[in-house]
């Protein structure tokens, strides 16, 4: 990835249109299902984009026209990743059931790479959510199991970045669900692995990064440890605000929530953390216009 984001997003709508002028002229059949191919993956990046930034019904239109160019692609690596954005639109919209539905229809199409891990750890995610521990515990098992086929493969991500999942989001997946589950120290061993993997990276992903923090931090909260709640929270608070977008800001909130109903809810240490994530998520969501937002995304995908 380029080191301006911003720019990223702006080519990516620019790259889109292009592809979309072509397909309107004459090409041989193979090289339109690429073309197809092509706009599939740019239509489903935006739908990523889109929803981060609270845009709904924008984003799930995007994702609809990503779906249309996988049938026409007949590529079952673009299916599978269409499946992932659209469990992950179902998700954060609260829908998980439907999540769950997505992620197991995209597993279907056993795609090459390291789509069938991102759609068991979503998989896990939406029943970890929805309350289902023994099935979102399975879910992360058959992540671990296509994690480590992956690696024995020969083959990889046809477009990698977002389109990719590598051990710090498999990571920030696993801590998640392993918290949700209440294991505590699971979801710290996972947690700092994926710490660990995120520093290998040459680009900064903020949004993964924040994400695991927060589950340090919930991890921290679960051990009723007060002080080791507020030094896992410390790097998030500390981002810019244009880094704290909207999956960091609902992880936030989730904290605070927990935190306010836990024993440690009217400490002194309690308090202050609830006061510290209420600013923090205030500001961001006072300060994020729709361009900023969105040169901060790339990197907060999850």
């Amino acid at each position: 990835m380029a080191d301006d984001p911003l720019r990223i997003f702006q080519q990516t709508k620019l790259q889109l249109n292009r592809v979309w002028d072509l397909l309107y002229g004459h090409q041989r059949p193979q090289q339109r299902r690429e073309l197809f191919t092509t706009a599939g993956y740019l239509f489903a990046m935006l739908a990523w984009m889109t929803s981060d930034l609270g845009h709904r019904a924008q984003a799930e239109t995007h994702a609809r026209a990503a779906l249309l160019c996988a049938d026409n692609a007949d590529d079952p690596g673009l299916h599978a990743w269409v499946c992932s954005t659209r469990s992950k639109l179902a998700f954060w919209d609260g829908q998980f059931r439907q999540a769950i539905q997505h992620a197991q229809h995209g597993a279907a199409y056993q795609a090459p790479g390291t789509v069938a891990v991102l759609l068991h750890c979503q998989l896990a995610d939406a029943w970890a959510e929805a309350g289902a521990r023994a099935q979102a515990l399975i879910a992360i098992g058959q992540a671990e199991d296509a994690a480590a086929l992956d690696r024995s493969s020969t083959l990889h991500d046809q477009v990698g970045g977002l389109f990719s999942c590598q051990t710090g989001r498999h990571a920030n997946y696993s801590a998640a669900v392993h918290l949700r589950t209440g294991s505590a120290s699971n979801a710290l061993s996972h947690a700092d692995r994926g710490l660990a993997a995120l520093q290998q990276q040459r680009v900064r992903a903020y949004g993964t990064e924040a994400q695991l923090h927060i589950t340090r931090a919930g991890a921290q909260l679960l051990a009723r440890d007060p002080e080791g709640v507020l030094d896992a929270i410390a790097p998030v608070l500390a981002l810019p605000t244009e880094h704290r977008t909207a999956p960091v800001r609902r992880r936030l909130r989730d904290l605070a929530r927990d935190t306010a109903a836990s024993p440690m809810g009217d400490s002194a240490a309690g308090l202050r953390l609830q006061d510290a994530v209420e600013t923090a998520v205030r500001e961001a969501a006072r300060a994020l216009s729709p361009g900023i937002a969105t040169s901060a995304w790339i990197n907060d995908h999850d």
